[in-house]
Order: structure tokens, then sequence, then C-alpha cells
């Protein structure tokens, strides 16, 4: 995906650029602007609306009222899943999320993958 044109999205960061952990601000994972708080908890977020990544970010500064200098990182790298951020209330992976589930509830999503057939 091209970056976005920054002088019309404002300051915008890739966290595939980043030489460390993202912990907290306004991230953009797939179509959710979240704001992470402390602890990388999800303190609030917005649906955003968009085909190409410089839409998405106007719209993520429009319904979150944000300005262009407030920084939005966007999840390039598509580390995050904004299902598994929003369910779980919290900064954390898919793999995260899996490991912390007790192991009945990993057998039951092993067989969800098996039958829908993705790995």
């Amino acid at each position: 995906m091209a970056k976005a044109n920054m002088k019309k999205v404002g300051n915008v960061k890739y966290l595939s650029d980043m030489s460390y952990s993202f912990n907290k601000g306004y991230i953009l994972i797939d179509d959710v602007l979240f704001l992470i708080g402390n602890n990388r908890s999800v303190d609030d977020s917005w649906p955003v609306d968009g085909n190409t990544e410089e839409q998405m970010v106007i719209s993520a500064r429009k319904e979150a009222d944000i300005n262009l200098k407030t920084s939005i990182t966007i999840d390039d790298a598509k580390v995050y899943s904004a299902g598994t951020v929003a369910d779980e209330g919290e900064l954390i992976t898919v793999e995260e999320s899996f490991q912390r589930m007790d192991p009945e509830e990993q057998d039951g999503y092993d067989d969800l993958i098996d039958y829908f057939g993705k790995d």
C-alpha cells in the first residue's frame, strides 16, 4: 500500500517503520481508529471510511476530531486485527489472544480454522 500524502493527512507514522513497539496513542488498524492509553488499553475507537490510506486517515481525523499535528500510526504491517483489539479491549495480537485462551477455547478455535480451511 502506498504511503499517504503527508500534506493532506497530517502527522502519520507507519508501524513497519518503527524500531520500537507501539504502546500509546492513535493507531489505525484495518478500518478502525483506536486510541490506546496506558498499559495498551483501548480508551476509544472510531470506524473510518475510505478506499485508500489517505482517505482513511482523513476520515479518522474527522471522526475523532484530531488535528493534523497529532500523530496517527498506521498498522501497515498488519500486526493487529481490529476485531481482536476491540474484543480484548487492549492492543494485543491475534496470537497473544489465542495464548490467553484456556485449552478448551483453543480446541474450539482450531476446529473453526479446520472447518473454514484457514491457516
